[in-house]
């Protein structure tokens, strides 16, 4: 319960604010697992394929802060 608390805190803060969860990797020739890239950022497309996304010099300069919009690619 408390990584649900903490997942929606941001939302209490500003109800503008979207939270996504980080999403890892399954290789599907070899179910290998990989974690994804601590601070990466991504985003389903319009046919609900999940692309990752590189990061932005805001994005680097402050890793603690929400990004600044979402984007589909």
């Amino acid at each position: 319960m408390a990584t649900v608390v903490m997942a929606t805190e941001p939302i209490a803060e500003d109800y503008r604010t979207v939270v996504c969860p980080f999403i890892d990797v399954i290789d599907f020739e070899n179910f290998a697992y990989r974690a994804q890239d601590e601070g990466a950022r991504g985003a389903f497309d319009w046919e609900f394929f999940y692309k990752r996304l590189p990061l932005l010099q805001s994005d680097l300069e402050h890793p603690a802060e929400p990004f600044k919009s979402v984007r589909l690619s």
